[in-house]
């Protein structure tokens, strides 16, 4: 029986916008197959968008599926990030009985 096995690396990267470069060089040496982001902010979160998407990653964000971008501030700021070598479909955050949903991001991953 042949067995398959997927790649899952999660990490708070803890808003570093400095070391951000240096983070996503770590994530892609370790060649996952989805990663989960957690601490990411409108600054990051494009610049994780990019460097993954260019690497060959499909990308969500819990701020995607935010209904109102002017509350992702102070308290609020933080966002997770979900990005699979599969497509990606979110799940509604308001699933999740929780008073911030741009803490909390799902997904169905269509992995082979």
């Amino acid at each position: 029986m042949t067995t398959s096995s997927l790649r899952l690396l999660s990490w708070n990267v803890a808003n570093r916008v400095r070391a951000l470069p240096a983070q996503l060089q770590v994530v892609l040496q370790r060649e996952p197959h989805l990663i989960a982001l957690q601490e990411l902010t409108a600054t990051t979160i494009p610049r994780w968008r990019a460097g993954l998407s260019t690497a060959g990653f499909h990308v969500i964000t819990s701020f995607d599926l935010a209904k109102d971008a002017s509350i992702l501030t102070s308290g609020r700021k933080y966002g997770v990030l979900i990005a699979s070598r599969w497509l990606l479909e979110p799940l509604p955050p308001t699933d999740f009985e929780i008073p911030w949903h741009e803490r909390v991001l799902s997904a169905v991953v269509q992995s082979p």
